[in-house]
């Protein structure tokens, strides 16, 4: 009984780290330390984001780029229109119905701005509408995600200023 008094007294429970508790498991402090972010094996986000830019900017054909660095079952968000394209087949008949709408005159990617799980970069192009022959730049992010050496998910954020007061 001396004991336990002298314990409170002393504000110490006698309890340390690595102790066991009463239910005989070791407690231990929560690890608060940062832990490293993976995206499982294959190319890094790292090195598909370079080798992407490279390719992108050298005109590879866009089946060459996917094929090398896209998942089969990549997600495609169009973040102006919210709409979304699973799989590579829905992939390709977007692009189909977007050339088939657009004549590109020319397009450069600008990048890669590198993360933990993937990549973005900023696209930006002339575009001409062959319906209506309206001619623009367009600018719009890409951001890239990347899992087991693939990229899984792209999304778009088309640049779209904000109106102004009149």
């Amino acid at each position: 009984m001396a004991k336990k008094a002298r314990k409170k007294a002393s504000g110490k429970s006698g309890k340390t780290k690595g102790a066991k508790a009463k239910s005989g498991k070791k407690t231990k402090k929560a690890d608060l330390g940062p832990k490293p972010v993976k995206t499982g094996k294959g190319a890094s986000a790292f090195d598909i984001a370079n080798d992407f830019v490279a390719m992108f900017n050298a005109r590879t054909p866009d089946d060459d780029i996917w094929k090398k660095h896209f998942s089969k079952k990549i997600v495609s968000i169009e973040g102006g229109m919210n709409q979304m394209w699973e799989g590579m087949k829905a992939l390709k008949a977007k692009s189909a119905w977007f050339l088939d709408n657009n004549t590109v005159h020319s397009c450069r990617c600008d990048g890669p701005y590198i993360g933990a799980t993937g990549f973005a970069v900023k696209f930006t192009a002339d575009i001409e509408a062959k319906g209506s022959g309206h001619r623009a730049t367009m600018e719009e992010l890409a951001f890239y995600t990347v899992k087991g050496g693939k990229i899984v998910q792209e999304e778009f954020l088309p640049f779209m200023p904000a109106p102004t007061a009149s």
